[in-house]
């Protein structure tokens, strides 16, 4: 692995914006799609892995979800307005990311950690 590619997998952080194949719950199926890293700055660091949630285009309305568009990034742009996918929390290995493309504002990642600590609360 080459010093770029090695800082770039080390620097990532919580509420960065990436891109990564992301498999379906089946397993059978994988896609590029945009994510959320939700995994602390400490965890990301000291792991080959990031926990993610991923984004979709498709709008249903299922709770536990959230819509973000561009304007709740602090850099980098949507190509549509997604919606977070709180309920498909996924660990990925580093090198599955390809790159990250933004990064979301601190009260969006606090809604969606907030979200994501009631699915897992007792």
């Amino acid at each position: 692995m080459d010093r770029r590619k090695f800082y770039f997998k080390k620097r990532i952080r919580q509420g960065d914006l990436v891109v990564a194949q992301i498999y379906y719950s089946n397993l059978e199926f994988k896609e590029k799609r945009p994510a959320i890293v939700i995994s602390n700055d400490n965890f990301n660091s000291g792991n080959q892995n990031v926990i993610l949630v991923p984004l979709t285009k498709s709008i249903r309305g299922e709770d536990p979800s959230l819509i973000i568009a561009t304007e709740d990034l602090s850099f980098g742009r949507l190509k549509n307005v997604s919606v977070i996918r709180i309920d498909k929390i996924v660990g990925l290995h580093k090198d599955i990311i390809e790159r990250v493309v933004g990064r979301v504002k601190d009260p969006i990642l606090e809604a969606i950690l907030n979200k994501t600590r009631k699915i897992l609360e007792k």
